[in-house]
């Protein structure tokens, strides 16, 4: 499976799915965000890689985002699991107090 919304595209990888996010994940891609998380966790997959190795600038509303779908996969079931966090995303998070909230720090 293969999905394009903006810059994040979505693919199934046997029982993975992979959410690779573009550079920049701002106040405009939020909405985006959520629905096209929202649509993989309707098929159960056992595991949902967040594929941040190229996201290098984030706001707070794309934060917040994160937060609800990261929420959304634990609620479904689904094992999330970041990967190629940049030391951007990181600070962002933390900063704004939601590093733990997005599963980017436990």
């Amino acid at each position: 499976m293969k999905d394009r919304t903006g810059e994040m595209q979505l693919s199934s990888e046997g029982k993975t799915v992979r959410l690779v996010f573009p550079a920049a994940l701002e106040i405009g891609g939020a909405k985006a965000l959520i629905a096209i998380v929202g649509r993989a966790l309707r098929k159960k997959p056992p595991m949902l890689v967040l594929d941040a190795g190229a996201l290098e600038r984030v706001d707070a509303a794309a934060l917040q985002a994160l937060v609800v779908a990261w929420q959304a996969a634990k609620d479904a079931g689904v094992t999330a699991r970041w990967q190629g966090c940049s030391a951007n995303l990181v600070s962002s998070a933390k900063l704004v107090g939601l590093a733990g909230a997005t599963g980017i720090e436990p």
